[in-house]
């Protein structure tokens, strides 16, 4: 991140960098408060951690993971505010007994759609197979459409622990 802000365009691919108790491999990226992104791809083959407490997407953002995952394909150890079009898919959260084991695609402390798409499928986890959220989702504008996904106990879309506020905004199938 250049300033606080990662800028994606094209296809890149993320293998793990970092290793979690001698045992799972993931991406850590460390200082970004935006990302935006122009038509970019992610191609995951290890989960993508933003140590941020807060994280704003922008853009047309596609992840799709190429491998099965020790944890959700995108983990942010704070807030993620989404404000454009945001793809997930194939997310497959293979942990069973730890705080990753949640969400498949997405594992969040807090989430806000303020607008653009979020489309998730063909994901997987113990709880919220698309969307983990350990606090609050707040749906202020948007759309959001979740496909196929499911979870081993709760949520097979979306598990809010505390809270799942829709002001505005279209949940679809």
């Amino acid at each position: 991140c250049v300033d606080g802000t990662l800028e994606l365009k094209g296809t890149h691919q993320v293998h793990g960098n970092d290793v979690y108790k001698d045992k799972y491999k993931f991406h850590l990226l460390s200082g970004c408060h935006r990302v935006i992104a122009e038509d970019a791809k992610l191609e995951l083959f290890a989960p993508l951690v933003f140590n941020s407490t807060s994280l704003e997407f922008e853009g047309h953002l596609t992840v799709v993971a190429k491998a099965p995952m020790a944890g959700s394909c995108l983990i942010v150890l704070g807030q993620v505010v989404i404000s454009g079009d945001f793809f997930v898919k194939d997310c497959q959260n293979q942990l069973t007994d730890s705080r990753y084991a949640k969400g498949g695609g997405i594992h969040v402390l807090n989430m806000i759609q303020k607008s653009g798409q979020i489309s998730i499928e063909n994901c997987s986890s113990k709880l919220g197979g698309a969307i983990y959220v350990e606090d609050s989702f707040t749906q202020e504008g948007g759309e959001m459409m979740i496909k196929h996904c499911q979870a081993g106990q709760s949520g097979g879309g979306v598990y809010a622990l505390n809270n799942f506020t829709q002001n505005r905004g279209v949940l679809g199938e």
